[in-house]
Formats: C-alpha cells, sequence, structure tokens
C-alpha cells in the first residue's frame, strides 16, 4: 500500500495532467493558442489550475453573459456545452472528456 502511494504521489500512477496535456496538445489548440488568448468558463477547479500552468496567457470569465466579448474558450461545464453546441454563434473546435475548446464566430479578435 505504501509504494501505492508512493507511485500515485509522484505521479508514476494517476498522472491527474495526462488528459488535460492530452487535449492541449491537439494540433489546433497548439495553433490557436500560439496567436490568441485562451479564456476560461465555468471550468473544474482542477481543470482551471491545470490549465493556468500549461496556458499561463489563460484568463477567467466570470460570467457567460461576457461570452460574446471573447474569441476562444474553454469550459468543462456540459450544461454551457449543449447550449452552445445549439448555436450558430460558437463552433466546437475541440474536444476531449469533458474539456470543450469553442470559437465565437462573430468575435475574431480577443479583448482584455
Amino acid at each position: 500500500i505504501i509504494g501505492i502511494n508512493l507511485f500515485y504521489n509522484l505521479g508514476i500512477l494517476g498522472n491527474p495532467n495526462n488528459s488535460i496535456k492530452y487535449f492541449l496538445s491537439n494540433k489546433s489548440i497548439i495553433e490557436i493558442s500560439s496567436t490568441n488568448k485562451i479564456f476560461l468558463i465555468n471550468v473544474t477547479s482542477k481543470s482551471k489550475t491545470l490549465f493556468s500552468y500549461y496556458l499561463p496567457s489563460s484568463n477567467e470569465i466570470e460570467s457567460t453573459d461576457s461570452l460574446p466579448d471573447y474569441s476562444y474558450f474553454i469550459t468543462t461545464d456540459t450544461k454551457l456545452y449543449s447550449k452552445l453546441i445549439k448555436s450558430f454563434n460558437y463552433q466546437l473546435i475541440s474536444s476531449f472528456g469533458n474539456n470543450y475548446l469553442f470559437l465565437n464566430n462573430f468575435n475574431k479578435s480577443d479583448y482584455d
């Protein structure tokens, strides 16, 4: 048991970053993140921490009312995903697990 705990603590087993790293290694996400700021909205606490590490220029959006102001954003909120996927205003660029990267079709530039 001590050995298994040690492996988990060292990240050898159960590395929590694998799904986020896989999601962010997608070619389209690499291209987008190299030239655009990606915003975070309604992401889980764990995902927020990991995204802020792997996407250091990312910022969090506090309200869905401000979504029209941002070009690219990631959410882990399945209810928000369901709403946006039905909208012509937003396009799903990539997804992995409960991580969804959207493009705002009407806003091609980011505002801070």
